[in-house]
């Protein structure tokens, strides 16, 4: 019986938030490159709903950085790096994403831009 006790147990939680901080990683990055490679307009229904899904992973993936990051502290296991990683990866991703919707409606209050006239030939 001395055997059975004296053998580690599994941390079913830790285990799993050890997962977490690398799917937050791993969702962290696929919507960073999801938003570099699409363009940002908002004139059609399809983009507005990409956005949103992109907002919805994005806090999905920095929910699951924390929640691994307070489990593997209260566990005292390693993998605190991952976490932060996704932590990281997702809170840049949040404020790109924030610029990219903000940043059409910076410059409305402007006139247009008057065509420079060329000279005659």
């Amino acid at each position: 019986m001395p055997d059975q006790e004296s053998k580690p147990k599994l941390y079913i939680p830790a285990l799993l938030s050890y997962y977490f901080s690398l799917l937050s990683i791993i969702i962290s990055i696929a919507v960073g490159l999801y938003m570099g490679f699409i363009r940002l307009n908002f004139g059609t229904g399809n983009q507005t709903f990409s956005i949103i899904i992109m907002c919805v992973l994005l806090l999905v993936s920095l929910a699951l950085g924390v929640y691994s990051l307070i489990q593997l502290k209260k566990n005292g296991l390693r993998g605190k790096g991952l976490a932060i990683t996704g932590i990281v990866l997702s809170s840049i991703f949040i404020v790109g994403l924030v610029i990219s919707i903000v940043s059409p409606f910076a410059n409305m209050h402007r006139p247009p831009l008057q065509p420079i006239p060329l000279p005659p030939p």
